[in-house]
């Protein structure tokens, strides 16, 4: 293979690339509404997709994970995020110690002004057992299944910030795995597809109070250790 077929199949492999990510979501992306729903949520590492068919749609979607109050969102750059396992101080039973937050544009970009959620099936899909090959899919559309809504834009903006914990009634909170959300917009009569993005939360245990203690030690017995030697 000669060096110019090489560059030429580099650079076909770039642009296919390119095309790709222009294609898709973006990651750790603003909404471009702005976050709506509570007071004092900033904006920012949101999953979004709003390029979904070349965005012939004008569609926007987001989704995220966070830890409610403190704001830490604890992104990895690629869609999935990392919460600890337990129960939020402040929810208690049965909330998890984190939230997922979803945002929904129809009209990204003010062409399509006449757009309402009734002329759309709106479904958020959420897999309730984090455990390695275990499914548990619940689909539901959330603009109707909650009733505290952030609702704009004449009925074409949606946002909220929920927990897992309140989707069912045996929620366990200390299970370690991954969870996997997808947030979809179809045609009311075809059911295609018009947008989509996704996210994953995993989870994992905090170290306990006992458990820092034994590092803590374990570090000043190997720096007495050091300095006798």
């Amino acid at each position: 293979m000669n060096s110019k077929m090489l560059k030429s199949i580099i650079a076909g492999f770039a642009l296919s690339i390119a095309s790709f990510a222009q294609a898709g979501v973006i990651y750790d992306a603003d909404i471009s509404t702005g976050v709506l729903f509570g007071s004092g949520n900033e904006n920012g590492f949101f999953v979004v997709n709003k390029a979904w068919k070349n965005n012939q749609n004008n569609i926007e979607l987001g989704l995220r994970a966070k830890v409610p109050y403190e704001g830490s969102f604890n992104s990895n750059g690629a869609g999935t995020y990392e919460m600890s396992t337990g129960l939020h101080p402040k929810f208690g039973a049965p909330g998890a110690a984190w939230n997922f937050e979803f945002a929904i544009n129809l009209n990204y970009d003010g062409s399509n002004t006449d757009r309402v959620f009734d002329d759309f099936l709106i479904e958020l899909s959420v897999d309730l057992d984090p455990r390695k090959n275990k499914r548990d899919w619940l689909t539901f559309d959330p603009v109707t299944k909650f009733t505290d809504n952030y609702i704009g834009g004449d009925n074409s903006i949606a946002q909220n910030s929920m927990n897992i914990g309140w989707l069912m009634q045996d929620f366990d909170p200390n299970i370690e795995g991954t969870y996997g959300f997808k947030l979809e917009v179809k045609d009311k009569l075809t059911e295609e597809v018009l947008a989509s993005t996704r996210m994953k939360v995993k989870t994992v245990p905090e170290p306990s109070t006992l458990a820092i203690f034994a590092l803590g030690i374990l570090g000043l017995a190997s720096r007495k250790f050091k300095t006798n030697k």
